[in-house]
């Protein structure tokens, strides 16, 4: 009746031998690292709960998924509770699901379109069909019961889900290209001012073009230390290595969409966390060595492009974090020179792409026990 196999790290697709369990009532795999479309899963008749939240799933949400239980939910008046977030889900929210008369459905956070226009006649406007979706949201607020529409967020769920938390519109220069966005992306220039006064950039020691955010003419690709993609005016690379940068680095730095290198190295006093660093989707090399980091929570989010990471001379403590050991795609890593304890861990061949590993010259007692084979 149950299958929940979340918070693991598993990997490939959805495999469709699922349907073939028609008696169950649960399919949560859950923040799971799976991959691929989403199955329709149609043959499933009693199914109340399918969570397939933050994972890496693409393509378009399928017309009949799930569409067995669509007779049971109906007859026995139980919502079906359906959880597709934080994916890579394209296209718009398909009319089949108007088979269900009592859905709740959370689809935020994915490059959603739009809403079938026979499901949502406007956005104040849903079809009599729906009415009863997000239990009695959709009738009480319109489809933005739904998902906010592009050009609008929410900050808490992508769609409005209480009268005193409507679907705002992007301030100032933000920008929402898809429904259900929970915040607004800045552009590039913006991100940049951003950065610059949350570090003290009038202090720093070279902020060539970073004082110059609110001239449009003047180039973000000429900046200190930033590098645009060949013929664009896209950022690819920040290096701003050894420039007196301090206080905390905002996670907008993760929303460039084209950065592949952050060089923050040799800037004592900065205040760097990875709140966000899923959504740099191209960061291939990220080099915080000698900036005083402390803890990697947040590191394990990174994506699977990431293949260097240099953490030399910080003051990360105790034993290598297990954060790390889920960068299954590091080729080099660098964690010199900080106060590192206890014994080699064996999930260090779970990096089975690495090809440089530096531990050497902790501070303290370092490294104890024998080398692990």
């Amino acid at each position: 009746k149950w299958l929940v196999l979340g918070d693991n790290w598993l990997s490939g697709t959805i495999p469709t031998e699922l349907n073939l369990l028609v008696e169950l009532e649960e399919l949560s795999i859950r923040d799971a690292n799976l991959t691929g479309t989403i199955p329709s899963l149609s043959n499933l008749g009693k199914l109340e709960y399918l969570h397939f939240d933050d994972n890496g799933l693409t393509g378009t949400i399928p017309e009949t998924l799930v569409r067995a239980s669509a007779e049971y939910s109906n007859s026995n008046g139980k919502p079906i509770e359906m959880d597709l977030s934080f994916n890579q889900l394209t296209g718009t929210v398909p009319l089949g699901l108007a088979h269900f008369k009592n859905l709740t459905i959370q689809l935020e956070n994915n490059y959603l379109t739009g809403i079938d226009s026979k499901l949502c006649f406007s956005r104040s406007e849903p079809s009599p069909a729906i009415m009863g979706w997000q239990y009695g949201d959709v009738g009480r607020f319109g489809c933005d019961a739904i998902l906010c529409p592009w050009d609008t967020y929410q900050e808490e769920a992508g769609r409005q889900d209480d009268s005193d938390k409507p679907c705002l519109e992007c301030p100032g220069t933000g920008l929402s290209t898809y429904f259900g966005s929970s915040e607004c992306v800045k552009s590039e220039k913006k991100i940049l001012e951003t950065i610059f006064f949350a570090t003290n950039g009038p202090d720093w020691t070279d902020n060539t073009g970073w004082d110059q955010t609110y001239d449009d003419d003047f180039s973000v690709c000429d900046y200190n230390g930033i590098v645009c993609k060949s013929g664009t005016q896209s950022i690819e690379r920040i290096n701003l290595a050894r420039n007196n940068l301090s206080g905390k680095v905002p996670p907008a730095i993760f929303e460039l969409e084209f950065l592949k290198e952050i060089n923050l190295a040799f800037n004592e006093g900065l205040n760097f966390n990875f709140n966000g660093i899923g959504n740099a989707k191209r960061l291939v090399r990220l080099n915080l060595a000698n900036t005083e980091l402390s803890s990697l929570a947040g590191i394990e989010k990174a994506g699977e492009q990431l293949a260097q990471l240099i953490l030399t001379s910080n003051f990360l403590t105790g034993t290598i974090p297990d954060e790390i050991f889920k960068l299954s795609s590091l080729t080099e890593l660098y964690m010199a020179q900080n106060a590192l304890t206890g014994s080699l861990s064996e999930k260090i061949s779970d990096l089975y792409a690495i090809q440089e590993l530096h531990l050497s010259n902790q501070r303290g007692k370092g490294f104890t026990g024998p080398l692990i084979d």
